[in-house]
């Protein structure tokens, strides 16, 4: 049952007024408040179910060679970078890519990707192409 406010009077009808405007804005805090969390949550999820995706992909991005040459570009992480156009190193694309293929793409580039031909040596290129393609083993 609804309680009935006296019509008399315009001050119980501005009482009732901020009374509801400031049950109003309460519960409008509570809700972005409940939103906030509840992105957080879904980033929180997000990055750790990224980061079981590919659990070898720490012996990758620890290789000296990859910090100096890769990760400028393909990121700290080996996932990409979308302002350069760099495609992630942890892919399906990646992970079906030949070691031939690595090979010819490393050291004679492709696309906005530069040659390392010459400025990495046989042994640190067959274990770069090594390290990637353990890291996209899941």
């Amino acid at each position: 049952m609804l309680a009935r406010l006296p019509i008399h009077g315009s001050s119980n009808l501005t009482a009732a007024y901020t009374s509801f405007s400031a049950l109003c804005y309460i519960y409008l805090e509570v809700l972005v408040k409940t939103f906030r969390l509840l992105l957080f949550l879904a980033a929180a999820c997000a990055i750790a179910f990224a980061g079981d995706q590919y659990p070898n992909a720490a012996l990758l991005t620890s290789n000296p060679i990859y910090k100096k040459n890769c990760a400028a570009c393909h990121g700290k992480s080996a996932v990409g970078r979308h302002f350069n156009h760099a495609p992630s190193l942890l892919s399906e694309k990646t992970a079906a890519a030949s070691p031939d293929d690595l090979r010819t793409i490393i050291l004679k580039g492709k696309g906005e990707m530069p040659k390392f031909s010459g400025k990495i040596s046989a042994a640190e290129l067959d274990a770069l192409i090594q390290q990637i393609k353990t890291a996209n083993q899941k």
